[in-house]
């Protein structure tokens, strides 16, 4: 399996557990999130295939960071615990997955001969870290609700 066989399997998959964790919980906040997390894969699984046929480039990005913020603004903090402890070690598998992807894409972009495709790996292992800070404060959120949601500053999703 080359390299692009194998993204076209991990966002394959990424898709699939999204759509899962989307269909699992029941707050329409969460939903939202994940579907937004699985659509991003989607788009990812699209550029990989462009690249696999030769088609290279990156030109839509997503600010799924931005997005998040919209929905985890409007969501109420009492509806965000978790109903039990497999529901936060979902979420931090979820973390662990995007953590690995962004590592599989950071490390082929070294591996790589062409420049548009490094740009390309590049691209799709800064959407992944987007995805990491993402789970990373999902995983907080639901662990921390009411304390998560305090600051008016939002400093937990705003770029560094």
């Amino acid at each position: 399996m080359n390299i692009y066989e194998f993204a076209v399997h991990m966002e394959k998959e990424g898709e699939r557990f999204y759509r899962t964790l989307a269909e699992q919980t029941s707050q329409k906040g969460l939903k939202a999130v994940f579907n937004l997390l699985a659509d991003a894969e989607v788009k990812h699984l699209k550029v990989i295939e462009n690249l696999m046929h030769a088609d290279v480039g990156y030109s839509e990005s997503s600010d799924i960071l931005a997005d998040a913020k919209t929905i985890f603004e409007a969501m109420d903090p009492e509806s965000m615990t978790p109903s039990n402890d497999t529901e936060i070690d979902l979420y931090r598998k979820a973390l662990q997955v995007e953590e690995k992807s962004h590592d599989f894409y950071s490390e082929q972009a070294i591996e790589v001969d062409g420049e548009k495709e490094r740009e390309v790996l590049l691209k799709l292992a800064e959407e992944e870290k987007q995805h990491v800070r993402l789970m990373e404060n999902l995983v907080d959120m639901v662990s921390h609700p009411k304390t998560w949601l305090e600051n008016a500053e939002w400093y937990h999703l705003d770029e560094y």
